[in-house]
């Protein structure tokens, strides 16, 4: 089956210690463990409970989005977290929401469980109009709602791999037709203690709070917490627009394991067959696969078949002297659940756009129950730089639910175009936002995002943030002529505005005409 690569133009997420690319990146190449012990208030207070855990969960600008006060009270906080991924994302993507209302965006998202409405039930808070802001339907449906979307927009429920399947789902969209843009995403959060002891009394949680995937000592998972979205459109679209892209995704697959040992078990057949499926259809020679990102969680019987699965297919005539690299995000942040698909294809992203392979954490003594040699695998355990010179970088990401829906994705790095020079000798530099605070963070970010990329083209910074954002009621502008300037004029305006010395003002009708 030939069909078109689909590229990723716009990611937004918020992992463990991780609130942006650059966050994220650090944390995975400078082998940060993520996990701490919960500071919340939750059921149990004598319960000692490790995790990924993210900030500020409780924050949402409500009236960004038009709702008001007590409704936002009322929503989910993963359904708060999405909305403003999405917008985000789009933002990210270079794309103003207002052009794509009323357009065939399709969108295709999941979130955890249900906490919320069970604590508000607790605490005697609930109310009918509740029952529809956490309504796990309107996950998707409120965000098509706001943004006007009228394409598909579907949530996504099959547990661990429900943000991987969402990816599929979209990209299926896009194929048939259906759509010229899709997004894809999830959120999840632990909000309750009451999973964490279910769990735990099954045997699931890993006794030190770590995922020690592949290990001999691993004993289970640690949950996590995160959001994120992408996205999508064809290729060709891309290129075409000069979108910028992430990487591409050029094969994905779905199956069920069927009937198993039990609901919950993993089905070495089933895995098998959906990666036969995946390089067959697709024509992928599975040797030109540089690194998979596994599913891998820390418990020895499914880290284990994952990995037999793997070398029954990718790695089968793979020379011995170039064993298939892999990790697993989870060692990282934890077990995201129904996003985790989602944190494990941006660090296989980033992967890709760096050429850099990050090292699995935890990895001290090999599972004796994997045949690493027999198989042609090795756990990347340090840095690594890729070698791309004469051949295209491709990465796959698998994701597994614990009722048993499989999921696999190939991507590939993006494609190598001509670097134009168009630098303009003098350019202007503009930031709005709905309110001065909002455009003290929003200078704010710009100027980390300088700090980090000194590299990047003036002019086509320039570019995004003058003609590729919303533009809202309070605004700041610049003319400058080099990124230094830019630098140091975002650094003068940000102290200005919180010590109270430059003033703000909204524009009025008149000032907008």
């Amino acid at each position: 089956m030939n069909q078109e690569p689909i590229a990723i133009i716009g990611i937004n997420f918020r992992f463990p210690q991780a609130d942006n690319p650059e966050m994220f990146w650090h944390l995975l190449t400078n082998k940060v463990d993520a996990i701490k012990q919960c500071n919340r208030h939750l059921d149990n207070s004598s319960l000692k409970m490790y995790g990924g855990f993210i900030d500020d969960i409780d924050k949402f600008d409500a009236a960004f989005f038009n709702i008001s006060h007590d409704e936002a009270c009322l929503m989910s906080p993963q359904q708060r977290l999405l909305l403003e991924s999405t917008w985000l994302a789009l933002e990210d993507a270079g794309i103003i929401p207002q052009n794509i209302a009323g357009s065939d965006t399709s969108l295709f998202v999941s979130t955890g469980g249900n906490n919320y409405f069970s604590l508000m039930n607790n605490h005697h808070k609930s109310r009918f109009s509740a029952t529809t802001e956490n309504n796990t339907a309107m996950a998707a449906n409120r965000i098509s709602n706001y943004f006007d979307f009228h394409g598909a927009s579907l949530f996504i429920d099959t547990a661990c791999s429900s943000s991987l399947v969402a990816i599929h789902q979209a990209c299926q969209s896009l194929w048939l037709g259906e759509s010229s843009l899709a997004l894809a995403g999830g959120a999840n959060l632990i909000l309750a203690d009451g999973d964490f002891t279910a769990f735990t009394d099954g045997g699931m949680i890993a006794s030190d709070g770590r995922c020690k995937v592949f290990d001999a000592n691993a004993d289970g998972y640690v949950q996590g917490e995160g959001v994120a979205m992408i996205v999508l459109k064809p290729l060709s679209d891309a290129l075409k627009n000069g979108d910028r892209i992430y990487g591409q995704i050029i094969a994905t697959q779905i199956n069920h394991n069927g009937k198993s040992n039990t609901l919950t078990s993993p089905n070495l057949k089933a895995q098998v067959s959906l990666l036969e499926r995946v390089y067959r259809q697709d024509k992928i020679n599975p040797d030109t696969i540089n690194y998979l990102e596994t599913h891998a969680v820390g418990t020895t019987i499914g880290d284990a078949l994952e990995l037999k699965a793997i070398g029954k297919v990718l790695t089968k005539n793979r020379p011995l002297d170039n064993p298939l690299k892999v990790g697993s995000v989870k060692t990282n942040i934890g077990h995201t659940e129904n996003v985790s698909g989602m944190a494990s294809l941006i660090k296989t992203l980033f992967c890709l756009q760096s050429k850099t392979l990050v090292a699995n954490l935890h990895f001290t003594s090999p599972n004796p129950a994997i045949k690493f040699d027999k198989f042609k695998i090795q756990v990347q355990d340090k840095l690594k730089d890729l070698d791309s010179t004469n051949n295209t970088l491709r990465m796959a990401v698998n994701a597994f639910g614990f009722g048993g829906t499989n999921a696999h994705i190939v991507i590939e790095e993006a494609p190598k175009l001509p670097v134009e020079s168009s630098e303009f000798t003098v350019n202007i530099f503009t930031l709005s936002a709905k309110s001065e605070s909002a455009l003290l963070n929003l200078a704010k970010k710009y100027l980390n995002f300088i700090v980090n990329n000194s590299d990047s083209s003036l002019t086509n910074l320039c570019y995004s943030a003058n003609s590729k954002r919303t533009q809202f009621n309070y605004r700041w502008c610049t003319v400058i002529e080099s990124i230094s300037e830019l630098q140091e004029n975002l650094r003068k305006i940000i102290k200005q505005i919180e010590n109270k010395e430059y003033v703000v003002k909204k524009l009025g009708k008149k000032e907008k005409q």
